[in-house]
């Protein structure tokens, strides 16, 4: 199996971890459009939110090959195929670092546009005591917009962040 092939899996993962979380947080915009008294353009931003969830489903499903180049995913191997029985320590910490820069970027995006859509809404609607979530809403907005950027330091930096942990595992071994 080659790296971009397997790279292709995992993204197709994590895109269905996408449609399937995405799901669960769909249904909140589409509930708190409909509260009296927001406007037209609460639903639009409804809308709008969940046309992005549509386009990263998408995006992550049908255009693997696109995400692996823009995150630049096959470089950084020794081998252009992947061998799971000469699976070494290197490899493993590569792939661990993908995975969980992967992982926080999917599992942040929801929250964080989520938040984003409350604070939204708060600023705009007549009736913002119905929301009371000023400094809530704030909060979490910023620890989810923190751990996005950092998978995304992850996934694109993941050669020399194995390579540092790879090195001080070493030095502690020696």
């Amino acid at each position: 199996m080659t790296k971009k092939d397997f790279f292709r899996i995992i993204i197709k993962l994590f895109g269905l971890y996408w449609l399937i979380s995405s799901l669960f947080s769909t249904g909140q915009f589409y509930y708190l459009s409909f509260i009296p008294g927001f406007t037209l353009p609460a639903v639009l931003m409804t809308i709008l939110i969940f046309l992005v969830f549509l386009i990263l489903f998408y995006i992550l499903i049908f255009k693997t090959d696109l995400v692996i180049e823009w995150l630049n995913l096959g470089k950084g191997f020794d081998n252009d195929s992947i061998e799971f029985q000469n699976f070494n320590l290197d490899n493993i910490l590569k792939l661990g670092v993908v995975i969980i820069g992967g992982t926080m970027i999917l599992d942040n995006i929801a929250v964080f546009l989520n938040q984003s859509y409350l604070a939204f809404k708060v600023h705009t609607s007549a009736v913002a005591d119905l929301i009371g979530l000023n400094g809530y809403s704030t909060y979490h907005w910023a620890v989810s917009g923190t751990k996005i950027l950092l998978g995304y330091l992850l996934l694109t930096n993941y050669p020399s962040i194995s390579a540092f942990l790879l090195k001080i595992t070493q030095k502690k071994e020696a």
